[in-house]
């Protein structure tokens, strides 16, 4: 029920001994082990929150684009979305604006041959 524990004393040939009771072993065990449950539930709670900062990073973008992209669907091509950040929804926006801009000069181009047919053909 104990742990006998020794160890020689240097120069002088004795030895020192130790018994540990079962129960102050147990209650550092107990200590222990509510002191990692602690740590991993706040490692838990940390990464979880973190994840949640990542995914608002992605949904809130994400949420303006397609707001954008109705505003493209009803007929509005005179819009710019800036996305002021360095990362992948970034690198969208301006792909999204310089789509928008494509399909404005094609629509200027199409409203000008038309514009030249109905001259010609008067």
């Amino acid at each position: 029920e104990s742990l006998v524990a020794y160890t020689p004393v240097a120069a002088s040939g004795w030895k020192v001994a130790a018994v540990i009771p079962k129960s102050f072993i147990q209650a550092e065990i107990n200590d222990l082990r509510i002191t990692m449950l602690l740590i991993g539930a706040a490692c838990l709670l940390l990464s979880a929150l973190i994840a949640y900062l990542i995914s608002l990073g992605v949904s809130i973008p994400g949420r303006m684009l397609r707001a954008q992209m109705k505003r493209v669907n009803d007929g509005d091509l005179n819009l710019a979305w800036a996305d002021p950040h360095k990362d992948e929804m970034g690198a969208i926006s301006a792909g999204f604006n310089e789509m928008a801009g494509t399909l404005r000069t094609l629509l200027a181009r199409v409203a000008a041959s038309s514009d030249y047919l109905r001259e010609q053909s008067g």
